[in-house]
């Protein structure tokens, strides 16, 4: 079993992106689907946001490949798929866990659907010291469900943001221990004389 999360770790200006977009570059010769998204400080966490990001530019293979029980929840994430399927039937009441379970697995389904074309799915997460925890939630569950599948997680993240108990630290030590996740450290630039 190889590692599903790659998390690159390192302070502001260490090169945590530039690898990233290295390795991007890359996948996408080697014919990955590349999605990416990005997170943000904001005042106000909005939750699964680079999330919902990542999986916009797919939005339309999504469309025409998923069952309308899986379109209706991950529609909650991502409206604009109404645009693409108004038929579409109204959404079942949101509430609690088991909303949040049906949203889970629907956008665990999205992936799996892009990744049972044989096409290997690359994720990347930029910023990840300032993702909310239920994006953060959604990511290890995603980590999870897709480990036997044709995908790979990226996501970078700064050490000094995420002093214990960060959520970010509590999702790398479980994903750790089932050797799901390794955390690439990129050592510090040097300072200018």
């Amino acid at each position: 079993r190889r590692p599903r999360l790659i998390l690159l770790e390192g302070e502001a200006g260490a090169g945590k992106t530039r690898l990233a977009e290295e390795f991007i570059r890359y996948a996408a010769g080697q014919r990955a689907l590349i999605l990416g998204g990005r997170c943000f400080e904001f005042g106000e966490t909005l939750p699964y946001q680079p999330i919902a990001d990542a999986l916009r530019p797919a939005l339309p293979q999504a469309a025409a490949a998923l069952a309308p029980v899986w379109l209706v929840e991950l529609a909650r994430l991502l409206p604009e798929l109404r645009e693409l399927r108004p038929d579409l039937p109204p959404p079942p009441p949101a509430d609690g866990a088991a909303a949040r379970q049906r949203l889970f697995a629907a956008v665990a389904r999205f992936l799996q659907t892009l990744a049972d074309g044989r096409q290997t799915v690359l994720l990347f997460l930029d910023d990840l010291h300032w993702a909310d925890v239920a994006t953060l939630d959604l990511l290890h569950f995603l980590v999870r469900q897709m480990a036997e599948r044709p995908a790979l997680f990226l996501g970078a993240f700064r050490p000094e943001e995420t002093v214990s108990p960060h959520p970010l630290t509590t999702l790398r030590r479980g994903l750790s221990r089932n050797h799901l996740a390794k955390v690439v450290t990129l050592p510090s630039l040097p300072e200018s004389v």
